[in-house]
Formats: structure tokens, C-alpha cells, sequence
């Protein structure tokens, strides 16, 4: 039961560092990619403004289909460990 605790919590502070690497490498991309973009279209900000409607896009898709693509297998997998 401790084991299977103790597990549960470093998979989730493990979850949680990568979370957070993967997250600062992706605010590195869209701001190099809103400057790109800006630079071929003549203004930076319409560069900002096309990634940030592109996570507007993403935000909402992932928005409806909530339940399906992160609330069950983020559940099942908490689950599994639990089993297991």
C-alpha cells in the first residue's frame, strides 16, 4: 500500500518536471515562430496573433472533447498504478 503510494507519487512529481520542461520549451517555440511568422508578414504582432489563435483552436478542440482525450486516460492510468 506505501509501495504503491510512494510509486504513485513520483509518477506524478515525474509527470510534473517533464510537464513543466515540455511547457518552457513550447513558449521558446511559439515566441520564435510569432517572430518568424511576424517577420514574412512585415509586423511581429500579426506573427502573436496567428499562434495565439492556433492555441485558441487547440484550446477549444481539447475543451469539447475534454472527457475524451484527457479525463479518461489520465483515470485509467492513476488507476492502473493503483491496481497494479
Amino acid at each position: 500500500s506505501i509501495k504503491k503510494a510512494a510509486g504513485l507519487l513520483s509518477k506524478v512529481i515525474t509527470s510534473l518536471v517533464v510537464g513543466m520542461l515540455f511547457f518552457l520549451v513550447i513558449i521558446c517555440v511559439s515566441i520564435g515562430l510569432a517572430l518568424l511568422i511576424g517577420q514574412w508578414l512585415g509586423n511581429n504582432y500579426y506573427g502573436f496573433f496567428i499562434i495565439a489563435a492556433i492555441y485558441l483552436i487547440t484550446g477549444l478542440v481539447l475543451y469539447a472533447n475534454k472527457t475524451k482525450l484527457i479525463k479518461t486516460p489520465i483515470s485509467d492510468s492513476l488507476i492502473k498504478d493503483l491496481i497494479n
